[in-house]
């Protein structure tokens, strides 16, 4: 395989990655954080778990992008472009040296908050710690990590992101947020609906 087709591979495999994991974030954050308060109460034994099991899900799926073992972290993708960049071809203005210096300073400057994710999911999340197996609450008192945190690792990959497939592709890729909250919400108020009718009839 070329540079170019490992380049376009990775930055589509990325692209998809990152879609996925910040929908999933989305969620979590409308069932954890939503002020109408009676998510839970009309299906909690779906929505209690879905919500521990994205949060699972989303801690150890943002810590494989910054990870430093990972075969496909951020910063291997920055040395890639790096040392192949005169070899790719682009359909927009190419990234500069500079720009992937820019990255990982980018990086860099998460580096308290990639800590602290790493750890939770070393710790507990993907292993047993015998520190944590019993006393999981004390875990954020140790390496304290909000979902903000965990959202602002997405925004600073999606940035590198966005900046490679603008220059590659001449295109940004879309984000689907949007579309689900409009379906949670609708969801939601069908629950609600259903939920009425149910005490109207009995």
């Amino acid at each position: 395989m070329s540079a170019q087709q490992q380049y376009e591979a990775w930055l589509k495999g990325l692209t998809k990655y990152l879609d996925k994991l910040a929908n999933k974030v989305a969620l979590f954050t409308y069932l954890k954080q939503q002020p109408v308060g009676d998510e839970h109460e009309l299906a909690p034994v779906i929505f209690l778990p879905l919500i521990e099991s994205l949060l699972v899900d989303s801690i150890i799926s943002v810590a494989k992008l910054y990870e430093s073992s990972s075969d496909r972290n951020l910063n291997k993708f920055l040395t890639f472009v790096e040392n192949n960049r005169r070899n790719l071809v682009w359909q927009g203005e190419p990234i500069t040296p500079q720009q992937i210096e820019d990255q990982r300073e980018l990086i860099t400057s998460k580096e308290k908050v990639i800590t602290n994710v790493l750890a939770q999911r070393n710790k507990y999340f993907a292993h047993h710690d015998k520190e944590f197996f019993v006393e999981s609450d004390n875990l954020g008192d140790s390496y304290p990590l909000s979902i903000d945190d965990v959202e602002s690792l997405i925004r600073t990959a999606q940035e590198i992101n966005n900046a490679h497939n603008w220059s590659l592709n001449r295109s940004m890729p879309m984000t689907l947020h949007e579309f689900y909250v409009v379906a949670l919400d609708n969801m939601f108020q069908s629950l609600r609906n259903y939920r009425n009718q149910q005490k109207g009839s009995g």
